[in-house]
This record gives C-alpha cells, structure tokens and sequence, in this order.
C-alpha cells in the first residue's frame, strides 16, 4: 500500500485519544483517495503547452484584496476556489483541535469535488488543449497546489511527488500555509428551514445578505404551500427565528 496509504489510515481511522482497530479495508479506502488525488493532478501536469500559457493568480480575488478588476471568474473556477479554501480553514482548525480523522475527511471531500469540478470545465472547453491554455487551467493548477500543502502534512511523499510534476520548484515542506480570503467562503444563499410546532414543514433559500431580516422571511415563509396549510389550522402565538438558519411558528 505504501508508507503514505499507511499513515493516512492510521490518522483517519480513530482519534489520537482512541485506540485504533486495524484492518487492511480502511487502508485500501486511504489508498484510493490517493489514487483519486494522483488522477486529478495529472490534469494538471506543467506541459510545455500550458508552459507558454500566461500564469495567473484568480482574477476576482483581485476585488477581495482591494484591487480593481472588471474581469469575472467562471463558475468552475469560483467553486475549485471555494472548495480549495474551505478544506484549507477546516484542516488548519481540526489540527488545531487535534481532529486529525476530520481534516483528512475534508480534504477527501474537497477531492472528490476538485474532480467533478475540472470534469465540468474539460467538457466546457471540450479539449485539453484548449483547457490548458484557459487562465482558468493556471489559475486551478496554483490552487490545487494549496490542496497539496494540506495533504502533505499527511501523505508527504505522494504530495511532494504530484508537486513536482505540477511543474513546482519549491517543496512543500518549505511551503508557507496557503492562504486565503474569508469573502470567498461566504455562500450567496442560505437555506432557510420553516417549521411549525417544532416540525419541519418547508424550506427555501434566501439571499445571504438578507438573512437576519427577521419580517421578510417570516412573511416568505407564510407564503410557502405547505406551511400555510398547517398555520390555518391555528393561531400563531410565538414566533422563533434564527438568523440565517430556520424560522419556527408556535400554533
């Protein structure tokens, strides 16, 4: 399996204040995910095409540090972003915490996202070729190094190997911590869940910058089909709201 597949098991199976039930199926799982990491990386190999291809930061994080930019992401882009950053902020917290299992679940989460979202952009672009000379492919490929940060404090010799054939001079274990903007973790919706006497009875999505405006949401959620026929068949006497999450009416 390797020494990398190994310690992710080890890591991944229990909590370092557990004992550890070993079996070679959690190792295999490891393994996978690696294999899964080593595929996608692959895409992003450093051709001599995508070489002469000009090198680039997002641009639209160009309007989160302050800088004007009139130039907007796709979508693959701005979600291979979010998905990067997200797994980033959550491995950086449960090391803190010493949840090692759960930042390795996020990091397993994040791939399997990565994947689904270059598998869009190639079918966009139809070809490659014509991916690789996208400021979105350069663009992809400095993000997925930060993934390979992440994951090397796990898996150091697969990590330093995909580095490599990124196209990547430094090593990752002279790597500073990626960094990232809190602005592009934030959703634009939320999901705001209706119940009535404690059960849930529908659900919609709200603008997230709205998502504290108490009123509006009480009347949108009045308005929703099935809510409505519960609340008619009595009399409102409370109302609990938590903002951004659900909206309860005490009948």
């Amino acid at each position: 399996f390797g020494s990398d597949s190994v310690r992710l098991f080890v890591l991944f199976a229990a909590a370092p204040t557990k004992d550890l039930e070993w079996h070679e199926s959690g190792i295999e799982g490891c393994q996978r995910f690696l294999l899964r990491l080593l595929r996608l990386a692959s895409q992003f190999k450093l051709t001599r095409l995508a070489e002469n291809s000009k090198k680039q930061e997002p641009a639209f994080l160009d309007n989160l540090k302050g800088k004007e930019s009139e130039k907007k992401p796709s979508d693959a882009l701005l979600n291979f972003c979010k998905a990067t950053a997200k797994a980033v902020k959550k491995v950086a917290s449960d090391i803190e915490s010493l949840h090692i299992n759960t930042a390795i679940s996020a990091l397993m989460t994040c791939v399997n996202e990565l994947t689904s979202i270059h598998a869009e952009a190639l079918a966009l672009a139809q070809t490659q070729a014509k991916l690789e000379l996208s400021d979105d492919w350069q663009a992809m490929r400095e993000q997925l190094r930060h993934v390979l940060i992440a994951v090397s404090i796990f898996a150091p010799f697969v990590s330093e190997e995909l580095n490599e054939q990124l196209g990547f001079s430094e090593p990752l274990y002279r790597a500073s911590w990626p960094d990232y903007q809190e602005a592009i973790l934030q959703e634009e919706f939320c999901l705001i869940v209706v119940q009535v006497n404690g059960k849930v009875r529908g659900q919609f999505r709200q603008p997230s910058h709205k998502a504290h405006e108490k009123q509006e949401i009480i009347t949108r959620a009045k308005q929703e089909a099935n809510v409505s026929r519960f609340l008619a068949k009595g009399k409102i006497r409370r109302e609990i709201f938590v903002p951004g999450k659900l909206i309860n009416f005490v009948v």
